[in-house]
């Protein structure tokens, strides 16, 4: 009672998604696709930034990246270097958590590293010596570390990007019984993370 063709029989060759492929041959008989992709849709797999990596698995969808960092630019050792030098550069009054003058060229180099890895975050961590009792060296690292911090936001750098911390002379990286040793432990470190 239905007009078809010699090759099925008589009957219609039916395409219920209208793909143009027939509904015996076709994968998906619910869904367009391509006769290509046996009458199945073709998956689009987003990839925003174009760096191999599909959105749904990138941490940074909008910054290229690596596969191996999650999608994720990878901080270059240039700029790695950047952050150890800042350990050595950011300065201090003396007993103070002022900032002094010749730090600023250092913080902005900072800012520059926050403003070409837009996906990371940073933490600020401040330390000190053996020299004064632990409770106010605890209190004078976070100072600096806030004092740094604060440097940054007023800069423009987005404060939930940033976080500080003070750890006074709880991790030392030198031997505080030198004075080579107590400068090295009177540090601020900087750090860049992805959250």
């Amino acid at each position: 009672t239905e007009a078809g063709t010699r090759a099925n029989n008589g009957c219609p060759v039916r395409d219920g998604d209208g793909d143009g492929v027939a509904d015996a041959d076709d994968r998906c008989p619910t869904e367009a696709g391509p006769a290509s992709n046996a009458g199945c849709p073709v998956i689009v797999v987003q990839d925003s930034d174009g760096d191999g990596v599909p959105d749904g698995d990138d941490r940074c969808p909008t910054s290229a990246g690596t596969a191996a960092n999650n999608g994720c630019p990878e901080i270059t050792l240039e700029d790695k270097e950047i952050l150890n030098l800042a350990v050595s550069n950011v300065e201090f009054e003396t007993a103070r958590a002022t900032l002094k003058s010749s730090s600023f060229q250092t913080l902005d180099q900072i800012i520059t590293l926050m403003k070409k890895y837009p996906d990371y975050s940073l933490s600020i961590d401040g330390h000190t010596d053996s020299v004064g009792g632990t409770k106010t060296n605890k209190i004078l690292s976070e100072r600096r570390a806030k004092s740094c911090y604060d440097y940054l936001i007023l800069k423009g750098i987005s404060a939930n990007r940033v976080n500080y911390m003070g750890y006074g002379e709880s991790q030392p990286i030198a031997d505080n019984r030198f004075k080579d040793g107590r400068e090295k432990n009177r540090r601020v470190e900087f750090k860049l993370f992805l959250k």
